[in-house]
Order: structure tokens, then C-alpha cells, then sequence
């Protein structure tokens, strides 16, 4: 049987995964809406189940096992008894050096454990699981050993799987989902701060095509086409969060082993985005404000697909003066919805970022966001808009921000008018954040000293083996930015009017700026985030 819901939450209070006013405020709106208080408190916590048993897991000492992706050996399930079984309380993973490693959603009932070692003659090694993974666990084990008819169960429970996925991708905070074909069958991974996890690893075929057809049908795609790429949506509302629906993107695309299908995730709720949260240094903060709050002028995001760089300027939007300035964006996709902001989607065809834009500029705007420019047509009606009195947010796909400017060159555009136009450029990446809970101190190496310019002495934090339950033990929780501000000064304006390449600008800006790299060592001092996460960002 599953632990006690008081005894969960009361584990969960204490590992700080919410507050005690925030637990009797969910425990009483969840009595009002007549739902489970451990599902909507999870709900709105955005945590999965498995977090509560990793809090109890670190109250008692005992370790806990992710048995979607644990090391399992089915063989041991089907050498238990039917009534052992029936139970669904524990499960057999492997036997090493005559030691039972098992998995239990209690750990208090100790005459099913004494019964398993009894059966198995050996000690065990008791693991606390989340019951919902070790109820799959059980159910794959049971195909793996020919108990039950795979197609049969796989067909019948692809619509109860599909809502699951979408469910826990929803509260590890994933931003995709992949579901992919392998050799063997299907596997499930989640994207989470920025990096693949795996979810469920072992998926029979059936069960794996089974839910890419369920995938095709709620986005509306053809379930014959097989052979081809196929695009769509849905909509998603998580239970207990009524103040939330999921934008779903799906993209389909046939591969060696079968069809596999993307998912990505993009959260439709006003959100209180701010700039404070996403990692600026307090003076580059500043001068930013001052940047997004001028009455006209072109402000540049620049990075990576994945960077931040839409977070960034939403966060910018957000603190502009919606009610006295007309805001327009022109976007693809749209990823947040902003009240008192007309939002307009690209469609590739009757819609494109230059086509929008022309048509925007005779809606009387103050302020236009312009999601990426792409090429020389969007690039001149975008800097042409700025000359004119427009306040112009938009990004573009450059290592630098130096890189950015001379990029717009590049395409087309006249330098006097980058020139003139331009009021800052942010070169951005994301890193993992620290887990604030578990992080902990350790002296620094002699490489990371040499790196950091710090004595050899000084003291940085690292991730905590097995992490916690806030931070589901990877050590992190969240991403940060890292900043590379380019404040487009007279001189600066007058190198890039008389058509000055980069390696000149490059010359004259040597000292006088902040790189992503040092940005990010920054960070490392301040505890925020590891060497290794700023150095794979700013390779």
C-alpha cells in the first residue's frame, strides 16, 4: 500500500517543498473542489508524486530508486507469488553479491518484506519507490515474463498513458518530450533545464506505436501517414491547475526504427515574468531598463535556438506600460500570452515576420517585438521601423553580440542605419542553477583557481550527490541566464557607421565589455551555478 497522504506531505513540509500556510491553503481549496489533496497539492507545487516519496526517503535514511529507469531484472518478478504480486506494494530489481535489492512504496510493511527475503533466501536492500512507477514496473514485468497479451494492454491503456506523460512532463517542469523508437522498442525522455532525462526506457513496440497514434489523433494528424513528416497542436489542461493550458507542438518524422514523435511543451498562462529572476547583474539590469524604456531604437537578443532569448524580452515587455503603450509582437510560436499585448502568429505562408510587420506598422504602435529576424527583408522594415519613432525588440541567431552587429551588415543592411538604430545587444546562453536546498561547498581545484582567478583556497559550490526532493536529485532546480551586454556607445556608433569589420570593433571593445564566459564565472563565485555548466555554455 502507498505511504499515508499525511505522512507525505508532512515529509514534503519539511524538505521545504512548500510552505506549512501553503499546505492548508491547497489542502482547503482541494476539499472545496472535492479533489485529492496529494494530487492537487502536487499540482499546484508543480512537483511529481515521487518528490513526497524522495522527502520521506531523506527523513528515514532509506535511498529511493527511479524504477522507470532503474536496473531491473524481470526474471525476479515472475518467480513471486500471485497474491506477493497482487499486493503492488513492492518489487524485485536485482540480486547482487547475495543481497535482494528491492523496491517498496512502504517501507513499514515489514511482513511483505520478510515474506519477499523468505522467498528469495537472501538480505535485502530496501528502496522506496513512487507507487505509480512501480505499479508500470509491475505491469512491464508481467509482459516481459508473458503474463499478459502486450497488444491487448497497450491498446486499451495508450489514452491513460498519453495523459500521464503529459501529466509528469508537466510537473518535472520538462519543456519537451520526446518519444522515440529504438532497436528494442520505445523509449519516453523529457527535456528538463535544458537536458534529456529519460522517463521510461523500456516500452514495448506495441505500447510505443500505440501512443504516437494516440499523439497524431489529438493533434490532429493523419494516422495513415506514416512515411512523412507531420506538424500540429493541442491544448492541455493539467488537473488542479486551472490557471494553466498547455500550447502542445507536435512534430512527427519517420526513422529507422519506427515513427517517433516531439513534443514540446509551451505554457499558454499569463505569467509573471521578471527580469530580476532570469540573472542580470545589478548594474547591467539597470542599464537595460533604461534601454527597454526609451521611446524608440532597436533592442537585439542573440543566441542559440534554446537561450532564453523570448523569456528575456517577454520579461522585458512585461514591465513596459501596457495600458498607456500599444504593444504588438509578431511571433512563431507563441509562447506566452501577455495582457494588453496583440500577439500575432506567423504562419509561414499568408504570415510571414516581414509581412506582419509592415502590416503592425499601420496599427499605431509603441513598442513592436518581432521574434527573430531571419533575413534582409525583416531586417530593414524592422531597423526602418525604429528610425521612425518604434521602440523594436527582436533576436537574432549569432554566437556574440558583436556578432550581431555585424551580422545585420552582412545581410543587407546599411551600416548608418545599424548604427543608428541599435541602443543595446544581449548576447545570451542558459545554465543549470544550483539546487539552493542541497548544494554544498568545496574548495577549489587548481585548474578552476587558474580559470577563476582566485586563491587557491576559495570556496565554491557543487551539486550534492542524489540531490534532494526538491531538485528530484539531479542537484539542480531551474536555469540562469548568463549575459553578454553590448551597450552601443557614440563611439562605438561612429566605428560601426563608417562600415568597420570585426575584427576592428573587436580591437576597440578588447577590456571595455563583459563576455558570457566571465559573466558566468561571476555567477560560479556567487554560488548560483557550476564551472562546468559556464564552460559547456560559452565553448
Amino acid at each position: 500500500m502507498p505511504l499515508a497522504p499525511e505522512t507525505l506531505l508532512q515529509a514534503g513540509l519539511a524538505a521545504g517543498l512548500f510552505t506549512a500556510e501553503q499546505l492548508r491553503r491547497w489542502q482547503r481549496q482541494a476539499r472545496q473542489k472535492r479533489q485529492a489533496v496529494l494530487d492537487y497539492v502536487t499540482a499546484q507545487g508543480r512537483f511529481p508524486l515521487a518528490a513526497l516519496y524522495r522527502a520521506v526517503a531523506q527523513q528515514r535514511g532509506l535511498p529511493f530508486v527511479d524504477v522507470n529507469t532503474a536496473r531491473v531484472d524481470a526474471r525476479l518478478w515472475g518467480r513471486m507469488p500471485a497474491a506477493l504480486r497482487a499486493r503492488g506494494s513492492v518489487v524485485p530489481l536485482y540480486q547482487e553479491n547475495g543481497t535482494l535489492h528491492v523496491a517498496t512504496t512502504d517501507p513499514d510493511d515489514q511482513a511483505t518484506l520478510d515474506r519477499l527475503g523468505q522467498l528469495f533466501g537472501c538480505r535485502l536492500r530496501v528502496h522506496l519507490a513512487d507507487p505509480e512507477a512501480v505499479r508500470r514496473l509491475g505491469a512491464r514485468s508481467l509482459q516481459g515474463a508473458g503474463q499478459v497479451e502486450a497488444g491487448a494492454a497497450s491498446a486499451t491503456g495508450a489514452v491513460e498513458l498519453m495523459d500521464e506523460v503529459i501529466q509528469q512532463a508537466f510537473l518535472h517542469r520538462a519543456s519537451d518530450v520526446h518519444v522515440e523508437p529504438t532497436a528494442q522498442g520505445y523509449q519516453i525522455r523529457f527535456r528538463i533545464d535544458g537536458h534529456l532525462q529519460p522517463f521510461l526506457v523500456d516500452l514495448d513496440r506495441t505500447t510505443g506505436v500505440s501512443l504516437t497514434t494516440r499523439v497524431k489523433v489529438l493533434a490532429g494528424l493523419d494516422i495513415a501517414q506514416q512515411r512523412a513528416p507531420q506538424d500540429g497542436r493541442f491544448s492541455y489542461q493539467p488537473p488542479g491547475r486551472d490557471d494553466v493550458t498547455l500550447d502542445i507542438r507536435v512534430a512527427t518524422i519517420p526513422t529507422r526504427w519506427g515513427e517517433r514523435a516531439t513534443l514540446r511543451l509551451l505554457g499558454c498562462e499569463t505569467v509573471q515574468l521578471r527580469l530580476e529572476a532570469l540573472g542580470f547583474a545589478d548594474e547591467d539590469l539597470e542599464q537595460f531598463r533604461r534601454a527597454i524604456r526609451a521611446p524608440h531604437g532597436m533592442v537585439l537578443l542573440t543566441g542559440p535556438t534554446g537561450s532564453g532569448k523570448t523569456t528575456t524580452l517577454y520579461a522585458a515587455m512585461s514591465e513596459l506600460d501596457r495600458t498607456r503603450r500599444n504593444i504588438l509582437t509578431v511571433e512563431d510560436p507563441i509562447e506566452y500570452l501577455l495582457p494588453g499585448v496583440s500577439q500575432i502568429q506567423v504562419d509561414g505562408q499568408l504570415v510571414t515576420f516581414a509581412s506582419a510587420l509592415r502590416s503592425l506598422l499601420r496599427h499605431d504602435p509603441d513598442v513592436i517585438m518581432v521574434g527573430e529576424i531571419r533575413d534582409l527583408e525583416t531586417a530593414d522594415v524592422a531597423i526602418k521601423a525604429a528610425m521612425t519613432g518604434h521602440l523594436i525588440f527582436s533576436t537574432l541567431h549569432t554566437n556574440s553580440a558583436l556578432g550581431a552587429v555585424t551580422r545585420l551588415v552582412d545581410i543587407g543592411c546599411a551600416p548608418y542605419l545599424v548604427a543608428s538604430t541599435l541602443q543595446v545587444v544581449v548576447a545570451q546562453r542558459l545554465v543549470r542553477r544550483l539546487c539552493s536546498r542541497c548544494r554544498r561547498r568545496r574548495r577549489v581545484t587548481p585548474a578552476e583557481a587558474e580559470l577563476l582567478q582566485v586563491e587557491p583556497e576559495t570556496e565554491i559550490y557543487e551539486p550534492a550527490p542524489g540531490g534532494c526532493a526538491a531538485c528530484l536529485g539531479s542537484g539542480y532546480f531551474g536555469r540562469l541566464g548568463l549575459f553578454e551586454p553590448l551597450w552601443i556607445t557614440p563611439e562605438l556608433r561612429r566605428l560601426v557607421a563608417q562600415g568597420a569589420n570585426q575584427t576592428q570593433l573587436e580591437q576597440h571593445l578588447r577590456g571595455k565589455y563583459k563576455t558570457l564566459r566571465q559573466d558566468g564565472l561571476a555567477k560560479v563565485l556567487q554560488g548560483l551555478t557550476t564551472v562546468a555548466e559556464v564552460v559547456q555554455a560559452t565553448v
